[in-house]
């Protein structure tokens, strides 16, 4: 594995978000030219959601993986790192699901009664799934990161934005183009699987914009989907050595996450909570204005 110093890790992560941030823009401006005003706004809804609820569920994750992973390399204690690990990726799954169904069970009251509109319900839950790769991801980061090896968190930040640059795009231009059969049965599908009433009282040509909002979303959880998958397999390609015996237990290095975990993500709650509070009043004192 390659270690890099303070200096050259630094490097490396700015390179690699300087990267995801430009990726990030090249995929923003051809989306509002595809999807307009209104659908932009479908998926500005789902992606404000999402990052309240990545704050609280993923903010923190791979820095308490990351100190203590770097707590135990210190000191030539690798079968603790290989412990903290796999006591992490069950942690963080966990959370991941949970904070997942969250997101699917609060995607239309919230869109209905806070958002005020309804319709963006479906991007949110085409984006739920992204919490729990988000933590996944979160977990090999902070390994990585704790072994003093930024290459592995660089390159999935960079494959994250450009599986969304080309996903997204290409899923959301599919949905606009499709034909009118294919899309009446998707139509059809969703009123029988969701038990949203707006979907009932929309045409199928009517619910393109929606689709094509939901369409642009999926690619972003495809993205941390591949990220995750990228840094898994970064992770089962390092050499470790052989098992030994850690004294400390499942539950104390759980607790030490926690730690960690709970008081960083508090913080970054409350700087994107006042964006969720924003998505939910400004959209409705707009639609009441236009009234």
């Amino acid at each position: 594995m390659k270690k890099q110093n303070f200096i050259h890790g630094s490097i490396v992560l700015i390179a690699s978000a300087a990267a995801a941030k430009g990726l990030g823009a090249i995929f923003r401006i051809p989306l509002a030219n595809m999807l307009g005003g209104v659908g932009m706004g479908y998926f500005s809804t789902a992606y404000g959601i999402f990052m309240t609820v990545y704050a609280l569920s993923v903010t923190g994750l791979p820095v308490a993986a990351a100190k203590l992973t770097a707590e135990s390399e210190a000191v030539g204690d690798h079968a603790r790192t290989e412990k903290i690990r796999r006591t992490a990726l069950l942690l963080y799954t966990v959370t991941g699901l949970a904070f997942t169904l969250l997101t699917l069970l609060a995607a239309y009251p919230f869109c209905r009664y806070a958002g005020g509109s309804a319709e963006a319900s479906l991007a949110v839950i085409a984006i739920a799934p992204s919490v729990l790769f988000g933590c996944i991801s979160a977990l090999y980061r902070g390994y990585f990161e704790g072994r003093r090896n930024m290459y592995p968190t660089a390159i999935s930040q960079v494959i994250e934005a450009a599986v969304k640059l080309a996903a997204g795009l290409f899923l959301c231009g599919s949905v606009l183009r499709m034909s009118a059969p294919k899309l009446e049965s998707i139509a059809a599908f969703l009123r029988k699987a969701l038990p949203f009433d707006f979907l009932d009282t929309m045409s199928a040509e009517q619910m393109r914009l929606p689709l094509a909002a939901a369409a642009a979303v999926l690619g972003v959880t495809i993205s941390t989907a591949a990220g995750a998958l990228y840094a898994a397999v970064c992770c089962a390609a390092v050499k470790k050595s052989k098992p030994t015996a850690c004294t400390q237990s499942r539950r104390d290095i759980s607790r030490a996450l926690l730690a960690i975990i709970i008081p960083v993500a508090a913080g970054s709650l409350v700087t994107n909570l006042t964006s969720l509070i924003d998505l939910a009043t400004i959209t409705r004192g707009i639609a009441k204005a236009t009234e």
